[in-house]
């Protein structure tokens, strides 16, 4: 059974979704108004809408595609501070609909991650992008990008994502892990989920 493959990066603001299937990409963002009320009714109605949005996300995938399974490659921010708090429960909240909703497995990757495959902790957004597009250049796959004309840093985060999904189950060749080792490493965990 064929597999529908995501990178997610998911934020309040506009959360990054890439899907890989059947040799195409497509890549989206959900965006939303910033609000600058951050109490916890705000938190809540926030984390509800979004994850709304990405849930259907979802949904237009598996029409699109012919098989319902999902594996999916998602940053998930630790509770450290309160912005990061607030990512961690819009994270938690929406990897628990995933589950709820559709038959997919999850795999978390830690916000470093994108910095290891720079190779330094400060990197600004344009190189994120440039990353993305540098990878698919060698991939020789032309995304279809469905919001905006061109790629934005949070599309850009996903597709990082994505790729360390597709190296996982070998859908990148030889050549592109050659150039970019990094995305052979193990750096996600695995949501087990028991009910």
């Amino acid at each position: 059974m064929n597999k529908i493959f995501v990178g997610l990066d998911p934020e309040f603001t506009r959360a990054g979704i890439s899907v890989f299937y059947n040799g195409n990409i497509w890549v989206t963002d959900c965006r939303t108004e910033s609000k600058t009320d951050k109490g916890y009714n705000q938190v809540l109605l926030d984390v509800r809408d979004q994850v709304d949005r990405i849930c259907s996300v979802f949904s237009q995938a598996q029409k699109l595609c012919d098989t319902a399974v999902f594996e999916v490659y998602s940053e998930c921010a630790p509770p450290q501070g309160q912005f990061s708090s607030g990512l961690f429960a819009l994270d938690v909240s929406l990897h628990l609909e995933l589950i709820k909703r559709f038959e997919c497995v999850i795999y978390t990757i830690n916000p470093t991650y994108i910095g290891h495959l720079h190779g330094k902790r400060k990197y600004s957004k344009s190189e994120d992008v440039q990353l993305a597009l540098d990878i698919l250049g060698l991939i020789g796959i032309e995304p279809k990008i469905l919001t905006g004309k061109k790629l934005n840093h949070d599309q850009a985060d996903s597709l990082l994502f994505l790729f360390r999904g597709m190296a996982k189950n070998g859908c990148l060749s030889k050549k592109v892990l050659e150039r970019f080792p990094k995305f052979n490493e193990e750096r996600e965990k695995r949501i087990e989920f028991r009910h």
